[in-house]
C-alpha cells in the first residue's frame, strides 16, 4: 500500500501523523524523537524534523548510546542544510556541534581529529552568535583536545581565552574550571 501512495500524498501523511502525535502526546513524544524525526522529515517538515534529531541524540546519550547519538546529530546537521540561514538555524547547529564533540571525545578520543573540528565549529557559531555559555565549552573541549595531543602553547592560549571569558561573565564555576585548566597546563 505504502509504494502506491503518490510521494506527495506520503509527505502529507506523514506531517499529519506526526503533529498529530504532537497533539496528543506533547512533550512525551521526546521519548520516540527518532520516530518523530522520521515522520518530520518524511513530511519534509525539516525545522521539527532536526529538532526531534537533536532530542533522540540527547535520549542516546542518557542510554550510553554514543554511537546512536553522533548519528542522530549527524543526521541532524544533515538536516539543517534544508533551512534557510537563521538564528534559529545556527543555535541548532551549535548544538549538534557540541553534541558531536562530547560523543566524538567518548567514542574516539579526546585527541580526535574530529572532536576538534566539532569544538572548533562551534566555537566559530558560539562566537557569531555572542553565545558566552556554548562559547566556554567549546574552548573547553578545545583545551582538552590540544593538552591531550600535547600541544602545551595551544592549551596554555585555549586556558587563557577561557580565564578572560570566565571573568568577563562572572560566572564563578566557569572561572573554577578555568583556573583548573591552567593549572592542569
Amino acid at each position: 500500500v505504502h509504494a502506491q501512495v503518490l510521494p506527495n500524498r506520503r509527505a502529507e501523511l506523514s506531517r499529519k501523523v506526526a503533529t498529530a502525535l504532537v497533539g496528543t502526546y506533547g512533550e512525551q513524544c521526546r521519548l520516540i524523537a527518532d520516530r518523530m524525526a522520521e515522520l518530520f522529515e518524511a513530511g519534509a517538515d525539516f525545522e521539527k524534523a532536526a529538532q526531534y534529531r537533536l532530542m533522540a541524540a540527547e535520549n542516546s546519550t542518557r542510554r550510553f548510546d554514543d554511537y546512536g547519538g553522533i548519528d542522530h546529530a549527524k543526521q541532524g546537521l544533515a538536516l539543517l542544510r534544508h533551512l534557510p540561514e537563521s538564528d534559529h538555524r545556527l543555535r541548532l547547529e551549535l548544538r549538534f556541534s557540541i553534541t558531536l564533540g562530547i560523543l566524538g571525545s567518548a567514542t574516539e578520543g579526546f585527541s580526535s581529529s574530529k572532536v576538534e573540528s566539532a569544538y572548533l565549529r562551534a566555537e566559530e557559531l558560539s562566537r557569531r552568535l555572542e553565545d558566552s555559555d556554548h562559547l566556554f565549552g567549546a574552548s573547553w573541549g578545545l583545551w582538552v583536545n590540544s593538552l591531550v595531543r600535547a600541544q602545551m602553547a595551544a592549551a596554555l592560549d585555549r586556558c587563557q581565552s577561557m580565564l578572560q571569558l570566565a571573568e568577563s561573565t562572572g560566572k564563578p564555576e566557569e572561572l573554577a574550571e578555568a583556573y583548573s585548566a591552567l593549572g592542569l597546563t
